[in-house]
This record gives C-alpha cells, sequence and structure tokens, in this order.
C-alpha cells in the first residue's frame, strides 16, 4: 500500500490509517521520514576534492568536547603515560614536531584500543636563554633597549611572547589532531612545574648528585649577560690542562713510585722526573 495519495493538485496527503494498527502506523512514518532524510543528503552535492577545514576542526572539537582523550585514575585498567617533550616557546613548529608528535599520537592510541588507561600530558617549554633572545631581538626591531624597560618591562613582553607563540604551538598540535588531554596542559614556568622542580634538584644536591664546579659551557652568550657566562672559560688552556693532567695519571699508573709532584711542565711538553745515572757496578 502506497503512502502518499496525491489530490487534484498535487498535494501529498497521507493515506488515512486506522489507529488501532499501532505498529503499521509508526512503520510508515519511519518510511515516510527515511524518504525525506534521503532525498536531503541526495540533493547536497558532494565536494570533488576532500576539504579538511569543513569536516576536521569540527570533528575535533566534538572530541574534546566529549572528552575522548581524557583520563582519570582508574585502578582496573593498566596505566600507560606520555609526557610530551615541550615545545620551546621560541617560534612555531616545524616538520620534525610534526613527525615527532605523530609518532606520540599513533603510540597512545594503539595503547587506548588495547584497554590501557592512557594519559598523553601536552605542554610548552619556556626555553629562557633562548626566548630571552628571541624578546631582545624583537625588542631590537621596535628600536627599545631592554635596560631600557628594566626587569618587570621586559618579563611583561617575554610572557606576552609566551601567549602568542604558546597559543600558535597549542593550534598547531590540535590541528595535527593529537588526543592530548588539554585538560592536563603545563608550562614549565607554571607555578607547580616550578615547585616540583624545586624540589627535586634541592633534593639531588643534598644528596650529592648535583655539585657546584668549573666546567666548560656549551652557551657562550655574553651579549646578553645571561648568569651562566659570568665565567667565560679558556677552551685552548682548560683542554691544554686536561690533556697534560691525563698523562701525569697515566704516568703514575704505569710507575706508581713515581711522584706526580715532579713531573715539570715546559714550551717542550712534559718531561719525566730527573733520576740520576746509577753507578756503574749496578749495570
Amino acid at each position: 500500500m502506497k503512502d502518499f495519495v496525491y489530490n487534484k493538485g498535487g498535494t501529498a496527503i497521507i493515506r488515512p490509517l486506522h489507529f488501532h494498527d499501532v505498529k503499521g502506523f509508526l512503520l510508515r512514518i519511519i518510511r515516510i521520514m527515511r524518504g525525506i532524510y534521503k532525498e536531503e543528503v541526495m540533493s547536497k552535492n558532494l565536494e570533488k576534492t576532500y576539504n579538511p577545514k569543513e569536516i576536521e576542526a569540527k570533528l575535533y572539537e566534538r572530541w574534546c568536547e566529549n572528552k575522548y582523550f581524557h583520563a582519570e585514575v582508574d585502578r582496573s585498567k593498566k596505566p600507560f603515560t606520555i609526557v610530551m617533550p615541550p615545545p620551546n616557546i621560541t617560534g612555531k613548529l616545524h616538520m620534525g614536531h610534526a613527525l615527532d608528535n605523530t609518532l606520540q599520537d599513533i603510540l597512545i592510541r594503539y595503547k587506548r584500543m588495547q584497554g590501557y588507561n592512557a594519559l598523553w600530558i601536552p605542554g610548552t617549554d619556556h626555553a629562557a636563554i633562548s626566548t630571552e633572545v628571541k624578546v631582545t631581538n624583537q625588542l631590537k626591531e621596535e628600536g627599545i633597549d631592554k635596560k631600557e624597560l628594566g626587569r618587570e618591562g621586559f618579563l611583561k613582553r617575554t610572557w606576552e611572547w609566551k601567549e602568542e607563540y604558546g597559543g600558535t604551538i597549542t593550534q598547531q598540535l590540535k590541528k595535527l589532531g593529537t588526543s592530548c588531554d588539554w585538560d592536563r596542559e603545563r608550562f614549565t614556568m607554571d607555578e607547580g612545574c616550578s615547585k616540583a622542580v624545586e624540589e627535586v634538584f634541592i633534593k639531588l644536591y643534598e644528596e650529592g648528585y648535583i655539585y657546584k664546579g668549573s666546567r666548560i659551557i656549551n652557551w657562550p652568550s655574553p651579549r646578553i649577560s645571561t648568569v651562566i657566562t659570568a665565567w667565560t672559560p679558556n677552551f685552548l688552556e682548560l683542554i691544554i690542562s686536561a690533556f697534560i693532567s691525563s698523562r701525569i695519571q697515566l704516568a703514575v699508573v704505569l710507575s706508581p713510585s713515581v711522584n706526580p709532584g715532579t713531573f715539570t711542565v715546559s714550551s717542550k711538553g712534559i718531561l719525566p722526573p730527573r733520576v740520576s745515572r746509577p753507578p756503574s757496578s749496578f749495570l
């Protein structure tokens, strides 16, 4: 039996039903609704090429709204956690970041499918010295001297830099479709992170794992007068000193009776200790 009849004007009218036949009535309504939905779908023209802007942004927003990537403590499941190596806020993400985070995303999604209580923690790194250089260069382009701003003024500009580039990095990660728990996003200068670092460093110092010593540094930046470059070593002197010290120690090991203090250093190199010629009767 047809679901529609048409009058002379061409208007569709639902055929009268016997209301005691509830099941038949519902089935006919379902068929009618399916027909309307089909017509609406078919009326839309599909694009010839895939347009990610029309699909991915809405889909990712739905994932985040429904907390698909959020994890809570569940002792009935085995935990699996990845802490994202935080990108520096010195600029925008590049292809290396894209590859690295894609691999992490594959792994964390795989673990979710295996039934693990999977958590991927996102974040960004302050990259103190690098960011200071970037902000200093930005001020220079504006004709502003860092020293004229003072400490508070420079910190304010640095936090503005963080908001701009840190926000850009977060949006880039979301564009990649990363399945991070954004409720747990952290910045290395957050109060909680700073306190944890301070506590760990103090503990390691008290246990003797951290100590102060003269070491060659790999970040000589006297231009921005950073703390770690207050003493810039002479690399040549240190290398020569280390070389001489190692040769003396080797000689002592090979000849325990030799006194290290008897070695002399001259322009000709390291001279061995002077030993008088033994009497001929011992030859």
